[in-house]
């Protein structure tokens, strides 16, 4: 053999050439394990050769900065998700003031943001869609909670509810958003009077946001 294969799978050739084939063989089909990677441009994924598409390759184009996976023979995107949960109690007054997802509960599969302290800053633009559910609790009745997408300091869109009884009350969050690199989104929230007994219910499922791309 002209070649040593190492614990990692990779080929170490030597001067030993009384086997060609052979050797050229093994160097084709350790390359064959990464044909299911592949990169190029949008163009050059549509107009792959048939001969060349695997059934669960994945290729990520270099020019739109998204990934696709080949399946059942169609090209379909990759969309990657971030979801963040806020776990530590915060009381909420009447200015809007951000909020900090604390806890990463799921990113799939390659997270699209650099997150710190309440900021979502884009690094790869595109399309999203904001979803979460901010959930208050209360020590009053008729106390007017209200949720905020902002985009670039910019309201998107908000949502508010009010408490009837002493309790809790939930605020979703629904928003489309078109973002490019450098962007900053962020989730506000403020009560209609400064009530110290209003604050952020916490824990997954209640006071969380995600952000899935869609284009």
């Amino acid at each position: 053999m002209g070649y040593v294969e190492q614990p990692d799978g990779s080929l170490v050739y030597n001067d030993d050439a009384s086997n060609p084939v052979d050797d050229f063989q093994a160097g084709h089909n350790f390359a064959k394990r990464f044909a299911m990677f592949r990169d190029g441009t949008r163009t050059q994924r549509e107009n792959l050769p048939t001969a060349q598409k695997r059934d669960g390759m994945e290729w990520y184009e270099t020019d739109t900065k998204t990934r696709w996976q080949l399946i059942n023979g169609n090209w379909r995107q990759v969309r990657s998700t971030v979801r963040r949960t806020r776990t530590q109690p915060l009381d909420v007054g009447n200015v809007a003031g951000a909020l900090d997802f604390n806890e990463e509960t799921a990113v799939s599969p390659v997270p699209d943001f650099a997150y710190s302290a309440g900021n979502f800053t884009c690094e790869i633009p595109g399309e999203f869609l904001v979803t979460g559910l901010l959930s208050m609790k209360t020590a009053g009745a008729q106390v007017g909670f209200t949720g905020r997408v902002q985009l670039n300091g910019q309201t998107v869109t908000e949502a508010a509810s009010i408490t009837s009884t002493i309790g809790s009350t939930c605020v979703p969050l629904l928003a489309s958003v078109s973002m490019n690199a450098g962007d900053v989104l962020r989730i506000r929230a403020f009560v209609n009077l400064d009530n110290p007994g209003a604050g952020v219910d916490v824990g997954q499922g209640k006071t969380y946001v995600a952000i899935t791309r869609v284009g």
